[in-house]
């Protein structure tokens, strides 16, 4: 389903093909919902609102209940994410304080503090540590068990970090902020290495297709721009070994594919008399 949070103070969900209405849960914040995020099952939703507050929602068909109103925040609530175990959840605020929730006892387990405006924040795939970016311009690393700063870079020279996001194998992350760049980068060297420029106004957010090929970033200008991932970030996985000759036969290369092979590596296989390797489809 497709969950927008709107600054009427109301959730309403969608179907993601036909955008039909599912369900609307009214008054959720009274001054409009900021953040919000779902476990993957779709049971528990966490929202934020402008108000500070982090609400956790239980999740059905028939129904949607509130079942926990956590005050600590003390301005808007920013961004929220799921953790990779969808038993904990983050949220990050305004005024400077990042929280680590439980999802089971519905209660606070971590806090950070930063001389910041918290804009975004996301978990690594581990669950170990968390990025956050805000109004320093810096994307700062945390550790989720003690709380502590890891590291810290530069990520702007000009404005506020607004998005971020972090590929399901961890080694990329892309960021956007108010010089209306987005930026791809290698989480552990920590730098950035391709920039995208095209959007008119700051980029509010960015995240990664479930594949990792593909960037959608938006900006305040009301631009969405897809961008490409550059290819030798893109995993390819070796084919199987064939087990039959008529395995081997038929997973021999067609034209198309062999055209695609450098003259040297085509002028070496035909000296070693071997088979061309075959590279399979990356999976999804």
């Amino acid at each position: 389903m497709y969950l927008p949070a709107w600054n009427d103070g109301n959730i309403r969900a969608f179907t993601p093909l036909t955008g039909r209405l599912m369900y609307v849960i009214f008054n959720t914040h009274n001054k409009g919902t900021s953040a919000l995020d779902m476990t993957d099952d779709g049971k528990t939703l966490i929202s934020g609102g402008c108000e500070g507050q982090v609400r956790v929602w239980d999740i059905r068909p028939e129904r949607q209940t509130l079942k926990k109103v956590l005050k600590e925040h003390k301005s808007p609530v920013s961004a929220i994410q799921v953790s990779p175990n969808n038993k904990e959840a983050v949220s990050a605020g305004t005024d400077g304080s990042c929280i680590i929730w439980d999802l089971i006892s519905l209660s606070r387990r971590q806090v950070m503090y930063a001389n910041t405006l918290f804009m975004c924040v996301c978990f690594e795939p581990q669950g170990c540590q968390l990025l956050t970016g805000g109004s320093d311009r810096r994307v700062a690393y945390w550790e989720t068990g003690s709380g502590n700063l890891a590291r810290e870079l530069e990520a702007s020279k000009i404005g506020a970090v607004n998005g971020l996001h972090i590929t399901r194998n961890g080694d990329l992350f892309v960021t956007g902020g108010n010089d209306q760049m987005v930026k791809l980068w290698k989480y552990q060297e920590g730098i950035y290495t391709h920039m995208g420029l095209g959007h008119a106004g700051a980029v509010t957010c960015c995240r990664f297709s479930p594949d990792a090929r593909y960037i959608v970033s938006t900006c305040a200008a009301g631009s969405i721009i897809v961008w490409k991932v550059p290819e030798q970030y893109i995993r390819k996985d070796p084919p199987p070994a064939p087990t039959t000759p008529q395995a081997a036969e038929t997973s021999a290369k067609t034209l198309q594919e062999e055209l695609r092979l450098p003259l040297a590596e085509k002028t070496a296989q035909k000296a070693a008399g071997d088979r061309p390797y075959v590279p399979s489809a990356p999976n999804k």
